[in-house]
């Protein structure tokens, strides 16, 4: 379950700044649903249809697309290999470990549906230029343990002004899809009376600044209400009660102390570690300081802020999940922890 923060580690300002940023964003996934329509026949302009029909004529076309984007897919598949494990830094022990590791992990690739998550990626960037696949731990303590999904293109936005082509200098990605509130409220059930109204849209909610006794997180969550400057209808489907879940992960630089060892490997420095001071009391490796950045990640109902955690994954990407994916390339989003599955429904 998230921690309930006092204060977000995502302000509600800076959400409503990356709505805005996106909303500045190039139209290119009309494009890619355009391409997409290629693909699947759909070819002919609605207007041209319309005069079809009205001379009688049938809709006739020759799909000169989706047969070259096959041959591309099977060779895809034909070609496909299995994603291994290795040592950093190999040596006997590492690589018997390395050994050990593959066999588990080729086992939650099989049973998470890797290949299949990894060809509707390929195929998602042949036909678009972007694919997404994330992997997350499985809420569900009677299946497997890990899931791997392919996600779609429409419900991830990413910082525009990033120039790496895998996304390692982005400072936020956005993941945001439609859920059921009932399903929401069981992911974070410390908010299920916020989530409530929320679905209500707050009708016969009492004025807060006229009434006394009242829960402090409704409170809060009507400030977050009024305050809100989008349009209710872009989070909220209420005859169907539904709402968006907005899960941000923005990047954070700070300078911190590293420690630099004698191999040349760095980690960061922590001062309450006993082989940390050991090994700079006794010369076996030094310190300097450096920028580095960490990942928090903020979930969002609408204008309603769920929760936050930091980040506990590698290359400093949140305990969720980061999105390192660019466009022609596909790649892969690690979770290391979720308290529910914010990619399901």
């Amino acid at each position: 379950m998230m921690a309930d923060t006092k204060k977000s580690a995502v302000p509600q300002r800076t959400l409503l700044d990356i709505m805005a940023d996106i909303d500045g964003q190039p139209n290119w996934r009309s494009n890619a649903k355009k391409a997409h329509a290629y693909y699947d026949g759909d070819q002919l302009d609605p207007r041209v249809m319309a005069v079809l029909q009205e001379r009688g004529q049938p809709e006739t076309m020759h799909n000169l697309i989706a047969p070259t984007v096959d041959g591309v897919l099977g060779m895809e598949a034909k070609t496909r290999t299995d994603l291994l494990v290795t040592a950093d830094e190999p040596d006997d022990d590492m690589e018997l470990l390395a050994e050990a590791v593959n066999a588990e992990f080729a086992d939650a690739a099989r049973l998470g549906r890797l290949d299949k998550a990894r060809s509707e990626a390929y195929a998602g960037q042949i036909k678009c230029g972007l694919g997404v696949v994330e992997v997350y731990r499985s809420p569900n303590p009677f299946g497997p343990r890990y899931r791997i999904r392919h996600v779609p293109r429409d419900e991830v936005f990413w910082d525009w002004h990033a120039q790496q082509p895998d996304w390692s200098d982005c400072r936020w990605v956005m993941r945001q899809r439609w859920i059921d509130v009932d399903e929401l409220k069981t992911l974070v059930p410390g908010k299920a009376a916020v989530l409530e109204q929320a679905a209500n849209n707050w009708h016969g909610f009492v004025d807060t600044q006229l009434a006394e006794g009242l829960d402090p997180h409704l409170v809060s969550a009507w400030e977050e209400f009024k305050g809100w400057t989008r349009e209710d209808t872009e989070y909220l489907s209420q005859n169907r009660k539904r709402i968006r879940l907005q899960i941000i992960y923005l990047r954070v630089m700070e300078r911190k102390p590293v420690l630099v060892l004698a191999s040349g490997r760095r980690v960061e420095y922590d001062r309450n570690n006993l082989l940390h001071a050991t090994a700079v009391g006794m010369g076996r490796a030094s310190l300097m300081q450096a920028q580095v950045s960490r990942v928090v990640e903020s979930w969002y109902a609408g204008p309603h802020h769920l929760g936050d955690r930091d980040c506990s994954a590698l290359r400093g990407c949140s305990s969720g999940a980061v999105f390192w994916f660019s466009q022609g390339q596909q790649r892969r989003a690690l979770r290391a922890d979720c308290p529910g599955d914010p990619g399901a429904g």
